[in-house]
């Protein structure tokens, strides 16, 4: 992502390159939708990087004017100035603005973002594209962690092979096809590891090394329109039709990789190259792409965590205010703090950038360790009331997500068991996020009735006997979800199933990703395979879904249930929302006796409106998930159903 500090032969058309990476994330990040695959722009950077400081390591390792020391000093006035004035923005914002547990989190990012190692950080979270990941201003910095952890070593690893005399072609090949093989295995045993770790990422870049050696050793091509045409042709398929969900990286970051190398080989005098990457607004784009790629998404992720959500044409509104924003912020970035860096000899000004950055992580650091720091202006008592209300049941550890996993993949036992657990007779619920959220109401209806619910669910994921669709990089145990727990229902005779489902992510809304007739035929086949064995279902309409962020809800002026009620959906807005897909649920239990539809609107909303909080108690853990208090509302209505299907 970054130029190399030596001096080579400067060539306009990689700085067009550059724009084309950088201009495809930013289109990623602020209008997912238009161009699904844009996240594969940090890929063509990985390998425009490792292209570019390779060819200077050859020269300055063969000329023998190469220094560990300097390498690194000229790394720092690369990266260091744009990365210290995001670093400390963070910190400065997060001071005024964000409540204890939102300011540790971006703490520990912080620290991440300063040390490189933002990348282990956010492994051991969740994925790049759950749908908390907007909430995260410094999620990119993973890509950075990747590239400056490749140049610890790869420096020293040139260094031997040249000094061996060994054909540098063939090492750099040998070591791109094992890091490609690492990748391959690694996405097999876990998808979020092969995603963000060096050892998955490193081939990409040393695709980019391999083209460098090769140039070095032949000279670099005057111009091959044949590959600008194909490698341009590999990027606009990848950019175009790669999905989160597909297995990233794998075989199909071979698209990215492979035609970002072809665009470089070309040469710069393809016509391609030449009158279109090579044209001035490109360049200039790719001037400023790092610094662009830093602030496009600070920006947008501190203002929706700032102000949460906005209704649509606002939301539209505020996303061009910020990413032009970003564009000016980027361009004063280059113009006034990166190239009169830049221009300043390696000694004082290389150690103070060290010094700062070191002393950011370490603030970033304590702040976490201290817990957000609470005692700052933005934790009073009325909010920490509120706060403590935002719950979900401790027992999502044992029964959501990872919990039902091996790596990626489906584990043995892929349930867990709550109400009264010794009870022989029993229930299956099953579903998405949001069957997490009633875990509280199966639970204490399970104690209260004396009956055991076998219950699991999984992110992202509607799992039904015969189809599946997930947003998460866990397909595999998505799709064998719904078919081991309905075989268990079968074999070990479940009393009835309860399928909770987001179901306007999935169908009947502009959100949907699942074709309606699919969806009919997959859910009624569900239905009757369930029928068949004399076993009832019951489908959970799903709960109200929040305008705006919940903090924000918190963080401005005076705090009390009918502000924050002023903000909560109507009861009309509501069922205007998921009137696609409740009517689609009430079409396929018509004529299956056995099949039900549940409604939870009386539980959850009164007078016309969804609200917040009752009694000074959230309903939500965030814009559409329930709260523990949320799931207790719903209780009573979920315990008539099953009492009159039980009895």
């Amino acid at each position: 992502m970054k130029a190399a500090g030596a001096a080579i032969d400067y060539r306009p058309d990689i700085d067009g390159l550059r724009a084309l990476a950088v201009l495809a994330v930013v289109v990623y990040h602020y209008a997912p939708v238009r161009l699904p695959g844009g996240f594969v722009g940090v890929d063509i950077f990985f390998v425009i990087s490792g292209y570019l400081i390779t060819k200077v390591l050859i020269s300055d390792f063969e000329a023998h004017a190469f220094s560990l020391l300097v390498f690194y000093k000229r790394r720092i006035h690369r990266i260091f100035p744009a990365l210290i004035l995001i670093l400390a923005l963070c910190l400065l914002v997060g001071w005024f603005l964000l409540f204890p547990t939102e300011y540790a989190r971006l703490g520990k990012s912080v620290a991440g973002g300063a040390w490189f190692v933002e990348n282990f950080v956010l492994w051991q979270e969740a994925g790049y594209f759950d749908t908390d990941a907007v909430l995260k201003p410094l999620l990119h910095l993973w890509s950075l962690a990747v590239e400056e952890q490749f140049y610890i070593f790869w420096p020293l690893i040139l260094w031997f092979s040249i000094r061996r005399r060994w054909p540098l072609t063939r090492v750099v090949a040998l070591t791109t096809l094992l890091s490609f093989l690492v990748n391959l295995l690694s996405l097999r045993l876990d998808a979020t590891a092969a995603f963000y770790l060096l050892g998955s990422r490193a081939w990409e870049l040393m695709a980019g090394a391999w083209l460098a050696a090769r140039h070095h050793a032949a000279g670099t091509p005057g111009g091959s329109n044949v590959q600008a045409c194909a490698g341009l042709l590999l990027i606009g398929v990848g950019v175009c039709c790669i999905r989160p969900w597909f297995g990233f990286p794998g075989y199909w970051a071979l698209l990215p990789v492979l035609g970002s190398a072809l665009l470089i080989s070309a040469g710069p005098g393809a016509w391609i190259n030449r009158h279109l990457l090579a044209r001035k607004p490109m360049v200039w784009v790719g001037l400023i792409s790092y610094p662009l790629y830093l602030w496009h998404w600070t920006l947008w992720s501190l203002i929706t965590v700032v102000f949460d959500e906005f209704g649509n044409p606002l939301k539209r509104i505020v996303k061009v205010a910020a990413l032009a924003a970003a564009f000016l912020l980027s361009w004063g970035t280059y113009v006034w703090l990166e190239k009169p860096i830049r221009r300043q000899p390696l000694g004082r000004t290389t150690w103070g950038l060290l010094f700062t950055v070191l002393l950011l992580g370490a603030a970033g650091l304590s702040v976490y360790l201290a817990q957000g720091l609470p005692g700052r202006g933005t934790n009073t008592a009325t909010v920490k009331q509120y706060l403590a209300s935002v719950t979900v049941s401790p027992l999502s550890g044992q029964c959501f997500g990872a919990a039902l996993l091996r790596g990626e993949r489906l584990a043995e036992r892929p349930f867990c068991e709550v109400g009264d657990v010794a009870a022989p007779r029993w229930v299956l619920a099953y579903g998405d996020s949001h069957a997490r959220s009633l875990l509280p109401a199966l639970d204490a209806y399970g104690k209260a009735a004396h009956v055991r619910v076998v219950f699991a669910a999984l992110p992202g994921c509607l799992s039904l006997v015969d189809f599946a669709y997930t947003s998460q990089p866990t397909g595999d145990a998505c799709a064998r979800l719904g078919p081991v727990l309905a075989d268990k229902a079968w074999t070990q005779k479940a009393s009835a199933v309860v399928l909770i489902d987001s179901w306007i992510n999935y169908v009947g809304s502009v959100a949907a990703v699942v074709p309606e007739a699919r969806f009919r035929q997959a859910l009624g086949a569900t239905l009757d395979a369930y029928q068949a064995r004399g076993i009832p279902v019951v489908l959970l309409e799903d709960n109200p879904h929040q305008r705006m962020g919940l903090l924000g809800t918190l963080r401005f002026g005076t705090v009390t249930d009918r502000k924050i009620n002023a903000s909560a959906v109507s009861l009309a807005e509501h069922r205007a929302s998921q009137a696609g897909a409740n009517q689609l649920l009430e079409a396929l239990v018509a004529g299956r006796p056995l099949a039900s539809v549940l409604s939870l609107d009386d539980a959850l909303c009164r007078g016309g409106v969804c609200p917040w909080v009752r009694a000074g108690r959230f309903l939500y853990f965030d814009s559409s998930h329930l709260s523990v208090e949320g799931a207790r509302q719903v209780y009573p209505t979920l315990a008539r159903r099953l009492d009159e299907i039980l009895r």
